[in-house]
């Protein structure tokens, strides 16, 4: 479905498990633990794990992205 890349994590964020993959030409950063998944999605009879939109609203404020942070709160999303 996609290749893996070389990773290149960023010691602010001290992230212990981190993957980068690529697909479709679009870069993907993965780093989620088994405890973290909320839900599965299938997309081409792949079973892919989703952590919640509440965990992603609290990575982005921690790494200073209120962009992404205005982004979820947004009424209209």
């Amino acid at each position: 479905m996609g290749r893996r890349t070389p990773t290149a994590p960023n010691p602010a964020y001290r992230t212990r498990c981190f993957e980068e993959w690529q697909v479709d030409g679009v870069e993907h950063d993965c780093s989620l633990l088994p405890e973290q998944i909320a839900e599965w999605v299938t997309v081409q009879d792949q079973r892919i794990p989703l952590q919640s939109l509440a965990d992603w609203r609290r990575y982005y404020q921690l790494m200073d992205r209120p962009e992404k942070v205005r982004m979820i709160d947004a009424p209209d999303r």
